[in-house]
């Protein structure tokens, strides 16, 4: 199995935009409830495959989405 990282943000309206970019550019991700250990006012998160990790980090930086928490092996 793959294992997985789940990217926390600070508010909703930045997750489901994260969604959208991964979703236009075929990168696996689910939105998911936010785990509890995380430290943020957004009840979502993503959760990707942690191989994916380094270009989505990039990606999202360049759509200027610059604010997020990084969780490996929570889910």
């Amino acid at each position: 199995m793959k294992s997985k990282a789940v990217l926390v943000f600070s508010t909703t309206h930045m997750t489901l935009k994260a969604e959208e970019i991964l979703k236009n550019r075929k990168i696996p991700n689910m939105v998911i409830p936010k785990p509890e250990s995380a430290k943020s006012k957004c009840g979502m998160a993503l959760r990707i495959y942690e191989e994916d990790l380094t270009r989505v980090k990039d990606l999202l930086r360049k759509e200027n989405i610059k604010t997020f928490t990084v969780l490996n092996n929570e889910i």
